[in-house]
């Protein structure tokens, strides 16, 4: 129950978000800005636009299920334009010792590397003895061969390659909010000056914020995600600095897995844009494809 409840938070890492580190906001209350170009919107895409960014993020998971929120962070680098990068992230355990003894450890480090539409990851010792992997300490999957296997070729459309573990892809996102975006004040993020605005992502606009040829697929891959979901429209604060750059998101997701309550909270920070190292990818001695198992 606890892996699928985790596994299902990081799959959702870039449609859930929420702040637990507090800024220093100043201004005088808010005010809509309707009726106007919508600012978030239009940031998405300028930030979107860039050749690539820095990105930290913190996670918050709670579910009826757990004796405790499980907390995690982790920090990566993306190049936009090749689709590529690499992340790591740390699930923190200590708060449900039974699961952190079971696993021997309450930490628990999650390395990622994106390129293009192939993911490889790395997980710890502790979660990585499928006899599938045949000891080989990364797994890899292509997920547009997956995603095209397992009848679901708008999938990898949606989360535009590579998946959706890639913290970068909630600024797509971001394109699809809709109208009554609200300016609450102004804060210091990372040392930028920014203005701080709430707005909604509407799901069923998704599809716009991708190419012709691909909303379609896409369209229906949404509405498939609003049915298991139940969740049509996520609330989202984003912060905006002078150049029209997002340096901070935050939103959270409710839904429900395997029949338990569960909250999925994340904020991205993106401190830093422009050209980032090319990924490292492992030799291909120490990795295990299973393209194949997750088209099943």
């Amino acid at each position: 129950m606890l892996s699928m409840l985790v596994r299902r938070a990081l799959a959702l890492l870039s449609l859930a978000a929420a702040t637990a580190v507090p800024v220093a906001v100043s201004g005088c209350g808010s005010s809509s800005v309707s009726g106007v170009v919508d600012p978030v919107a239009r940031a998405a895409t300028v930030s979107d636009q860039t050749s690539g960014m820095r990105v930290n993020v913190a996670m918050r998971l709670t579910a009826s299920a757990l004796p405790a929120p499980i907390a995690g962070s982790g920090n990566g680098t993306f190049n936009l334009a090749s689709h590529s990068g690499s992340f790591d992230f740390t699930l923190d355990l200590g708060s449900i010792p039974q699961v952190a003894a079971l696993l021997g450890t309450s930490k628990v480090r999650i390395d990622e590397i994106l390129e293009g539409s192939t993911i490889y990851l790395k997980l710890p010792p502790a979660l990585n003895r499928s006899p599938a992997l045949h000891g080989k300490p990364w797994m890899k999957v292509n997920v547009g061969d997956a995603a095209r296997a397992a009848g679901l070729s708008g999938f990898s459309s949606l989360l535009n390659n590579p998946a959706a573990s890639d913290p970068t892809q909630l600024l797509r996102y971001l394109r699809a909010t809709s109208g009554g975006v609200t300016k609450l004040g102004t804060a210091t993020v990372d040392g930028f000056q920014t203005t701080h605005y709430r707005a909604r992502i509407q799901l069923d606009r998704v599809p716009d914020a991708f190419p012709p040829s691909a909303r379609a697929q896409v369209r229906q891959t949404v509405a498939a995600l609003e049915q298991v979901t139940h969740v049509h429209s996520i609330p989202v604060d984003v912060w905006i600095d002078g150049q029209h750059l997002v340096r901070r998101e935050n939103l959270s997701l409710d839904l429900g897995v395997a029949g338990q309550s569960v909250t999925a909270a994340i904020r991205v920070d993106i401190p830093s844009y422009g050209p980032q190292p090319a990924p490292q990818l492992p030799p291909a001695s120490q990795v295990a494809d299973l393209t194949g198992m997750a088209a099943r």
